[in-house]
């Protein structure tokens, strides 16, 4: 095998690292999986070191050209001793015009210590950055109820302007709560009906007469996560419309099929996206008007990228003459 770039760092990371070409051979393995999994070393074929994997789920996983990442728990025979629970993240990449799979082996137990960590994270996030938002938008109301008439119109502006801060403050700690519940909580895959979806999302956005969204009864169902593909239809659909400068807004859904591919596109007739900016719109808190006059708090693209990423799919911005933008993402349609 070619060398695997960066291959210092892999060799003294502290986590197992076992490569395998497409015969399921170890082709690598870094100093510390040598530690905990000797004498499994390059060479032997990974059901030796995992016999709990299904025969063709390396198989199916490196002939699958739309999955990139998966994960799986499993027992491990480490050594001598008896078999141990780990957990596997899996990454197919290509070297060489060969394909390869990198799996980063980890303990079960350092894993639920990881998702005791998150949880934890979550509570923090949720309550404790929170409340100082709280006490600081209360004692404004009651600096304003007790000494309102001492307040001229100035300074009533500037406690208007402290409310509206704080309360794009606590819509980026709910973006930043989303992004990190689309990474870290697991969901049960199922064939979704993308057309009565899309009806429940239009029902949630009935705004007015202002905006439009146009899509046909024959798109296709998705296989996936269903709040999480809700989430990413909503977050793009609520793009769309939200930087959108016409009176009537419209909102297009379309689709194309590839093989178990699908190409979803979520076009808008709005001013459109410099070129420049395509990539840099995926980036959370970013925005391309000037802070103090967004009312955006710049999450709503890259949640959205987070959740295609999480279904192994790919997500851009279309290059269009036309005016407007167009948001394209492919998924596995396999259901």
């Amino acid at each position: 095998m070619a060398d695997i770039t960066h291959e210092t760092l892999l060799q003294n990371l502290p986590v197992s690292i076992v490569v395998t070409d497409n015969t399921n051979t170890i082709v690598y393995v870094n100093e510390y999986f040598k530690v905990q999994f000797e004498p499994h070393s390059p060479g032997e074929n990974i059901a030796d070191l995992i016999p709990d994997f299904p025969d063709d789920y390396l198989v199916e996983f490196m002939r699958d050209e739309n999955r990139i990442n998966g994960f799986y728990s499993t027992k491990i025979i480490a050594g001598n001793k008896d078999s141990a629970p780990f957990d596997i993240a899996l990454k197919k990449f290509t070297e060489t015009q060969e394909q390869f799979i990198a799996m980063v082996i980890t303990p079960l137990k350092e894993a639920d210590a990881i998702k005791e960590e998150y949880k934890n994270f979550v509570n923090i996030v949720s309550h404790d950055l929170k409340a100082p938002i709280r006490s600081v938008n209360m004692l404004s109301d009651i600096i304003l109820d007790d000494y309102g008439d001492k307040v001229d119109e100035e300074g009533k502006e500037m406690f208007a302007l402290i409310k509206v801060s704080l309360g794009k403050l606590n819509e980026m700690i709910d973006g930043l709560l989303q992004l990190s519940r689309v990474v870290n909580r697991p969901e049960r895959f199922t064939a979704i009906n993308t057309y009565e979806l899309l009806n429940e999302i239009t029902r949630e956005l009935a705004t007015g007469s202002d905006i439009k969204i146009n899509y046909g009864v024959d798109i296709p169902p998705i296989n996936g996560a269903f709040s999480k593909i809700k989430k990413l239809f909503l977050a793009l659909v609520q793009n769309a419309y939200l930087h959108n400068d016409k009176d009537n807004k419209i909102v297009s859904i379309t689709f194309k099929k590839e093989g178990d591919q699908v190409h979803f596109s979520v076009s808008d007739n709005g001013p459109g996206i410099p070129l420049q900016h395509h990539e840099r719109v995926f980036e959370v808190f970013q925005k391309l008007v000037a802070r103090d006059d967004s009312p955006f708090t710049g999450v709503g693209l890259s949640l959205a990228k987070k959740i295609v990423e999480v279904h192994g799919g790919k997500i851009w911005i279309e290059t269009n003459e036309a005016p407007g933008t167009t948001v394209s993402f492919s998924l596995n349609n396999k259901l």
